[in-house]
């Protein structure tokens, strides 16, 4: 897996994470055994869960995101969170635990 290509692809998804801090959740997360569990709380866009997703592929992690959206009362998050995963990480196993 390509770092850079991953932590571009990161940032173009809405989020709180600087570039630094997406290298650093890079090298930790790749730094993780094969089929080692990640879970998340407050998945809100993305960012972060993309990281894990595209490092899953190649690692077979166990992602289970928890979110509930219940401040994203526009739904934009939510909405922007799913389609990120529908374009680009199908085929990626994962468990979403969420109200929204």
């Amino acid at each position: 897996m390509d770092k850079k290509l991953a932590i571009s692809f990161s940032e173009n998804v809405p989020g709180c994470y600087s570039h630094v801090e997406l290298e650093c959740l890079y090298d930790l997360t790749w730094s993780l055994p094969d089929s080692a569990t990640i879970v998340e709380i407050g998945v809100e866009y993305g960012r972060s869960t993309s990281i894990y997703l595209q490092i899953a592929r190649e690692k077979a992690l166990r992602v289970h995101l928890i979110d509930s959206w219940m401040q994203d009362t526009s739904r934009t998050a939510f909405a922007h969170f799913t389609q990120m995963v529908q374009d680009h990480f199908l085929g990626v196993p994962f468990t979403l635990h969420s109200r929204a």
